[in-house]
């Protein structure tokens, strides 16, 4: 199966890497729950198929980079014929400050191991950022299948 892009990707491409510091993991648990929780229910909108509603749940710094027609029209090109989601689980989650060309800020680097109605294995890259507003929201998004 082909590689699943997104126009996500463009943004994502920013943050795959980021530089994740040594910190105090104690702190920086709590932010990582945060964030993990935040991407939780955002996913939940990306399941149910509600693409536009993802993209006004997306932070400032997604909306900057991808419009919402563009995002809708590759999500239904890419998401939806992956079918359900049948299962997600999280395989790594970090917390960073320092995220290069990517949104500045507190952010949460987290991936999920997933699968689908029509693919079998995939990880989920995901990046949240802390919104002035207090409010963790999506930076970033890439579905990757595994062979």
């Amino acid at each position: 199966m082909k590689l699943l892009r997104l126009t996500a990707l463009i943004v994502l491409c920013c943050v795959a890497v980021p530089v994740l510091r040594a910190q105090d993991k104690d702190k920086d648990k709590d932010k990582i729950d945060a964030g993990t929780k935040a991407i939780v229910a955002w996913l939940a909108i990306v399941d149910a198929g509600k693409y536009e509603q993802s993209w006004e749940e997306a932070s400032a710094f997604f909306k900057e980079k991808v419009t919402k027609d563009k995002w809708t029209e590759d999500m239904k090109e890419t998401r939806a014929p992956l079918g359900k989601n049948q299962s997600r689980r999280l395989d790594f989650a970090d917390y960073t400050t320092e995220v290069e060309d990517g949104p500045a800020g507190e952010c949460v680097f987290i991936l999920y191991r997933s699968k689908f109605e029509k693919l079998a294995d995939a990880v989920e890259t995901v990046v949240v950022v802390l919104e002035k507003n207090g409010r963790w929201r999506l930076a970033g998004f890439v579905i990757v299948p595994v062979k």
